[in-house]
């Protein structure tokens, strides 16, 4: 230890006493803590008065690097999603951190493509954002990972399919082709559209089990699936219409709710099948599961079965003026459709995001993976329960505005998105993410029943498709614009602000529908009062 007395040589003497054998059959301090001898790069110990002034230096600029401070290991979690790194091929797959190990700096991981457990220094460990937010494969020699967007995929890289929520239903690929399917139900009637469109989306979902490429699952879960679902969805609403005269907004309240059940149990339905059957078998389960759409489209038969007279449903040709009622597009033209087309992108814009950002974001905040699930399942169930209560609301309360119960909800859901930065614990999280679902639905509940009485029953699969083409633009837009400011400023408060802004102010502008209204409704009055005055002064004539 004399050489320590040297302050030029102080480390190279401790690092020599730790890699001195204790005894002739115990080794140094260092073997016996970590099981092998010091892997040191400093050469052999000399004395500093002999070197040469080239060796000095050389010996500084080791002892340099031997002194920096090491750098920071990201911590980890249990059931964190994290990429995996081969210790002989330097590939990096998908897993997941189970628990840690006793060793230093190690962790069993689950890895996707084996399901087997492996023990992995946290060197040979990054951590994974879960894939709705565009995950990120780290290269073998740099931490700074690339984007995957077009890599193979191996069985490794499985899309993330255990956050589906009502965005399935409204995503841009099954919102943009709706008028397709509401004109499609006119012609060719409710039943065979519905079935043709769970055939669409069963065989969309079947053939992205044996995708190899991100590009063949944008063609079949998103082009071929979302388009099946698009045939599916407004048939589904107007469908009950012609059941229905007593109750109907009851009717299509409760129509509009079971689209919320399915989000409410999918999560941890599809983290359960994903775990056990992996992302191609899930798929796989999930094409039979679409595929039961078929059967309640068999079963939904025509009105005139039930009613005492059986008057057989007209087929509609072209030239029909029924046709080319529906189909026309003079609606396009009603200054209030365009309000309200704006309202719908601008509140899409909003929540589209909400699905991408809410996982990731309790997950940054330390929540567990099946925790940031929950979080969808309760807004879903929050979802459901909004949809039925408003069913029920403007069923019996018949006085009540629609429109203001429609804006103020919108309103409050803005206002609920404005909450989630101010606190990142998992119970705060929950509860928000109830209320905010219960809002959201009350909104989705109330948009057929608003939109029937701004332009009448009979327009009312002509204009809600349309409607639909603005909420497949908003869900379009919104996780892009989301992610560029989560990119810009590596923090999700400024996302969740944005959306909360863009989401409430789309409530307040729906209310110049009503200036639009009375507008038209002023200009009709004067062309009937010189209607009038024509034809009084035509007869004094």
């Amino acid at each position: 230890m004399d050489k320590c007395k040297n302050e030029a040589d102080f480390t190279l003497g401790l690092i020599a006493y730790h890699d001195t054998p204790i005894t002739d059959t115990l080794p140094g301090p260092a073997q016996l803590m970590f099981g092998r001898r010091i892997n040191s790069r400093l050469g052999p110990l000399r004395s500093h008065s002999t070197l040469n002034t080239e060796q000095k230096t050389l010996l500084s600029e080791k002892r340099a690097a031997h002194l920096k401070q090491p750098t920071k290991q990201t911590s980890l979690a249990t059931d964190q999603p994290v990429w995996v790194q081969h210790p002989i091929t330097r590939k990096w797959h998908q897993g997941t951190v189970m628990r840690p190990d006793d060793s230093p700096h190690s962790w069993w991981v689950n890895e996707d493509n084996s399901d087997r457990l492996v023990r992995r220094n946290q060197h040979d460990i990054r951590p994974r954002r879960m894939a709705s937010s565009a995950a990120e494969r780290p290269s073998a020699r740099t931490t700074v990972s690339p984007d995957v967007s077009n890599e193979n995929l191996s069985p490794a890289t499985s899309p993330d399919l255990n956050n589906q929520s009502d965005a399935t239903t409204q995503s841009p690929s099954s919102s943009l082709p709706a008028p397709t399917g509401g004109i499609l139900s006119t012609y060719f009637g409710h039943r065979w559209v519905i079935l043709t469109g769970g055939l669409l989306t069963c065989l969309g979902m079947l053939l992205s089990a044996w995708a190899q490429s991100i590009n063949h699952l944008c063609l079949t879960y998103g082009v071929l699936a979302g388009s099946g679902v698009a045939l599916q969805y407004s048939p589904s609403v107007s469908v009950v219409g012609p059941y229905f005269n007593k109750r109907k907004p009851l009717a299509l309240g409760l129509t509009m709710s079971g689209a919320a059940l399915g989000p409410l149990i999918s999560p941890m339905l599809f983290r359960y099948l994903i775990d056990h059957f992996t992302w191609r078998g899930a798929l796989i389960i999930h094409a039979g599961i679409a595929l039961q759409a078929c059967i309640f489209a068999a079963l939904m038969f025509p009105p005139h079965l039930f009613t005492s007279s059986p008057v057989r449903r007209p087929k509609l040709s072209r030239q029909d003026s029924t046709w080319k009622e529906i189909t026309s597009i003079e609606v396009l033209k009603d200054p209030a459709f365009a309000i309200q087309f704006i309202n719908n992108l601008m509140w899409c814009t909003g929540i589209s995001p909400l699905w991408a950002l809410l996982p990731d974001y309790a997950i940054d905040s330390g929540m567990t993976k099946p925790h940031s699930s929950m979080l969808i399942s309760f807004a879903s169930l929050g979802n459901w329960s909004g949809r039925s209560i408003i069913a029920v609301l403007m069923t019996y309360f018949p006085l009540a505005n629609r429109l203001h119960v429609h804006c103020i909800a919108t309103m409050l859901g803005g206002f609920l998105l404005a909450v989630y930065p101010l606190d990142t614990v998992f119970y705060s999280f929950a509860v928000n993410s109830v209320f905010l679902g219960l809002f959201w639905g009350i909104l989705v509940g109330s948009l057929p029943v608003v939109t029937s009485e701004l332009y009448g029953p009979k327009l009312l699969t002509n204009v809600f498709s349309y409607l639909m083409i603005a909420d497949g633009l908003g869900f379009l837009a919104g996780p892009p614009i989301s992610g560029a400011i989560y990119k810009a400023s590596q923090s999700y408060c400024l996302p969740f602000i944005f959306n909360a802004v863009i989401y409430t102010l789309s409530g307040a502008f729906l209310y110049l529908v009503l200036v639009a209204r009375r507008r038209k409704d002023i200009a009709m009055e004067i062309e009937v009062g010189a209607d009038d005055l024509r034809i009084e002064r035509s007869s004094k004539a």
